[in-house]
């Protein structure tokens, strides 16, 4: 796809790529600033550029099934953003940086390879943060333990219960 797709188009309120092959995204999708929902599914991309914090009025990013490993820093100072869809990807840790946003309400992670949680990670949750997705990771139930005795009673966790 041409970096210049989309140039112009800065009054566009969502987007939609997904299942298009992808393996990173035209430079001029970071251009869009009118953007509030950007819809990435089933694709290959592999990064994300820190370009996306130019979308500064994205309230929603579904990445459901791509080829990502990290995320950006960038994502996740997005004033705006509420929900955050990075499930069935490659991610195998949860960054402090992931609970970083004061308006992200949704973060699904699921289907990842994450298997440990980081303790600092969870002390540093956003305020905002209502729905938190890890179901489908090889994490084991102490971590989870640990996990739900530190979260706010209002984030509702989702998690595997292990078959007996």
């Amino acid at each position: 796809m041409d970096d210049n797709i989309f140039l112009g188009l800065k009054t566009l309120k969502s987007l939609n790529l997904s299942s298009n092959n992808l393996t990173k995204l035209p430079e001029s999708v970071y251009t869009m600033s009118g953007l509030k929902k950007m819809m990435l599914m089933n694709n290959k991309i592999e990064e994300i550029s820190d370009s996306i914090m130019f979308l500064s009025h994205l309230e929603e990013i579904n990445l459901d099934k791509n080829k990502l490993n990290h995320l950006p820093k960038a994502i996740f100072s997005m004033s705006e953003l509420k929900a955050l869809v990075v499930s069935r990807n490659s991610l195998n840790t949860i960054n402090h940086i992931y609970f970083s946003s004061n308006t992200l309400e949704q973060l699904d992670l699921s289907k990842n390879k994450i298997r440990k949680l980081n303790i600092n990670a969870i002390q540093s949750i956003s305020p905002s943060l209502r729905i938190l997705n890890l179901q489908g990771n090889p994490i084991n139930q102490d971590e989870i333990k640990t996990l739900r005795a530190l979260l706010p009673p209002k984030v509702k966790l989702v998690y595997n219960i292990p078959k007996k």
